[in-house]
C-alpha cells in the first residue's frame, strides 16, 4: 500500500506541487521529516556487564601478592578511576619496582579467569530489546582492549545488537575520548542526537568532549555521589536510563 505521507513529502521536496498545483495547500504534518531516532553509545564494564565484584576480586589477587591492603566494594567505588594507572598508584603499587605494563597484564590475566562468572545487569537485555524495537542505533564504546571486548559481547550473544563496537588498542585503559570521536564520525551523526550511557565520571568526561548527552547509572563502578558530582543525569538502573532516553520520564536527577 502506498505510504501517503512519504508520497506527499517526496513530491513536495521535488517541487511537484509547487510547480503543477501552485494554489494547493498541503498540511505541514504530512511532509515533515521522519522522526529522528535516538542513538545510544553504551559503555560495557559496569554498565551492561555487572562485573564490579569480578574487578575487585581480580585486583585483590594482585594486592594480596604484594601484601597490600585488599579492596572493599565501598573503597573500590571511591578510588577506581581513569587512567587506571592513577588507580593502581592510589592502592599502593610501586612503579619504581615494577612497570605499569606488567601490572596491567597481570590484572587482565586474573580478570580473564573470573569474567565468565559475570553476568549482564538484570535489566540489560530488556533495555537492548526496547531500544532495538524502537529503531535506535546502538553502539559500544569501552576502555577494554577491543579484541577482548568483541569476544565478551560475542560469548554473551549480544554482539548483533550493535552497529559499531569500539574498544582500545591495548590493556592500559587510559581514555576512550579519541575512540569516541572516531565512533561518532563512523556513525555519521551529530552528537546532539546521541546519548552515552555509562557508569563512571570518565564516561561523563567523554560525553562532554565529543558533544553527546550523558546518563550515568549508579549500579556500576562509581558511587552515586561521584556520579552526581559530574553534573550528568544519574539513573538507578538501565530501565530508568532508557526511560530518560526515550523521553518517558521527566526526571532531572
Amino acid at each position: 500500500m502506498l505510504n501517503k505521507t512519504r508520497f506527499l513529502g517526496s513530491f513536495l521536496q521535488d517541487g511537484f506541487f509547487r510547480s503543477v498545483m501552485p494554489g494547493m495547500r498541503v498540511r505541514r504534518s504530512l511532509v515533515c521529516s521522519p522522526a529522528v531516532k535516538s542513538s545510544v553509545i553504551w559503555d560495557w564494564n559496569g554498565t551492561l556487564l555487572d562485573d564490579v565484584n569480578i574487578c575487585i576480586a581480580s585486583i585483590n589477587r594482585l594486592l594480596a601478592r604484594r601484601k597490600l591492603p585488599v579492596m572493599t566494594v565501598e573503597r573500590y567505588r571511591k578510588v577506581f578511576t581513569f587512567p587506571v594507572q592513577r588507580y593502581y598508584e592510589e592502592m599502593g603499587f610501586d612503579f619504581t619496582a615494577e612497570s605499569f605494563a606488567d601490572i596491567a597484564v597481570e590484572y587482565h590475566e586474573a580478570y580473564e579467569k573470573l569474567v565468565s562468572g559475570a553476568s549482564l545487569h538484570g535489566d540489560a537485555m530488556a533495555a537492548l530489546d526496547q531500544l532495538r524495537g524502537n529503531g535506535a542505533l546502538q553502539v559500544v564504546l569501552s576502555a577494554l582492549e577491543e579484541k577482548r571486548l568483541r569476544n565478551e559481547l560475542r560469548v554473551r550473544s549480544i554482539d548483533h545488537y550493535f552497529a559499531h563496537i569500539y574498544g582500545l588498542s591495548d590493556l592500559h585503559a587510559r581514555s576512550k575520548t579519541e575512540r569516541g570521536r572516531e565512533l561518532l564520525e563512523a556513525m555519521g551523526l551529530n552528537g546532539a542526537a546521541c546519548w552515552m550511557i555509562g557508569d563512571t565520571d570518565h564516561d561523563a568526561e567523554v560525553a562532554a568532549s565529543i558533544g553527546v548527552q550523558c546518563i550515568l547509572v549508579s549500579c556500576g563502578h562509581h558511587s552515586e555521589g561521584r556520579l552526581r558530582s559530574t553534573g550528568a543525569r544519574v539513573a538507578e538502573n538501565l530501565t530508568e536510563a532508557i526511560a530518560i532516553v526515550q523521553g518517558t520520564t521527566t526526571s532531572q536527577s
